[in-house]
């Protein structure tokens, strides 16, 4: 039975169209279907949410980053979310019938070639780095791009050239866990109390076991926004995270505007989430073993 992988890259860029539609064309490989493409001006990103077999994604993932280091100048841009490449990160997750040995064969044979072709240094991260100092993705990624060129002298990427590609930079890619990538937005101007809600929930701090959040402005909206990541899926549920979110905004009179999920999520994750939120009223058991992919 074929072996299905979810890819999951982010792109430097959310408001560009003419780039977004050429993204959103290069998607496209036999064997590979685009289950989600959610572009944010505020994030100034783009994250595509790819299903297929290893030969599909890994033509449609190149077919992606040609056209990211083509036409996303670093130099250019400006955004709230953290960065150092035009495709910035490059994740890929075993999703049915796939072990994470092959996911992490796919992520390298992609970054060799992104090195290779496209002259972008590739820096192997969770599943595929043979440096845990580099499993963490902030890690790779503090200080930015200006940051990761300074240390790239004396930590060399594992693909590629030794110097950031002049206008698309570095990307980060690797074989991880499912993640879940989901924004809180508060009913509020207050950027700081964003920042102070991704602080008390963030597992670094002593938190929620899995989460790393970021509190960030979002102009487009004038509010300010709790983004979060679920790296552990097993420990923490979206209505974990929302509740906590919610709470302590409520504690400083604020309350919740609204809330997304970006990508797409598998139903054992979605079903979790649902009976945390219902507290053991109706207890959901039955689901299907598939991909929802979330408009």
């Amino acid at each position: 039975m074929t072996s299905l992988f979810q890819c999951a890259p982010n792109f430097s860029e959310g408001r560009n169209p003419d780039t977004l539609d050429a993204l959103r064309r290069a998607a496209s490989a036999p064997g590979v279907a685009l289950c989600d493409f959610t572009a944010d001006p505020d994030h100034n990103r783009a994250v595509a949410t790819l299903l297929g077999d290893a030969e599909g994604l890994e033509r449609a993932v190149m077919q992606m980053a040609a056209v990211a280091v083509e036409r996303i100048d670093l130099r250019l841009h400006a955004g709230q979310h953290p960065f150092v490449g035009a495709l910035d990160v490059l994740p890929f997750v075993p999703f049915r019938n796939a072990a994470m040995d092959q996911a992490d064969s796919l992520a390298q044979q992609a970054a060799r070639r992104i090195g290779e072709e496209l002259g972008v240094p590739v820096y192997l991260y969770a599943e595929s780095a043979a440096d845990p100092s580099r499993r963490a993705l902030p890690a790779l990624r503090k200080g930015g791009i200006a940051g990761l060129c300074k240390r790239m002298a004396a930590a060399p990427p594992d693909y590629g050239p030794p110097t950031a590609h002049p206008s698309a930079g570095i990307t980060v890619a690797g074989a991880r866990k499912p993640l879940l990538a989901f924004n809180v937005n508060l009913d509020s101007v207050d950027v700081n109390l964003a920042k102070r809600i991704a602080r008390q929930i963030r597992e670094a701090n002593g938190g929620i076991p899995g989460v790393r959040a970021l509190g960030l402005w979002l102009s487009s909206c004038r509010c300010a926004q709790v983004s979060v990541n679920i790296t552990d899926v097993e420990a923490a549920t979206l209505a974990t995270v929302y509740r906590a979110v919610a709470d302590i905004a409520a504690s400083e009179g604020v309350s919740v505007r609204g809330c997304e999920l970006i990508g797409g999520i598998a139903l054992p994750y979605l079903v979790a989430a649902l009976n945390e939120a219902l507290r053991g009223e109706i207890r959901v058991t039955q689901v299907l073993d598939g991909w929802l992919p979330l408009p």
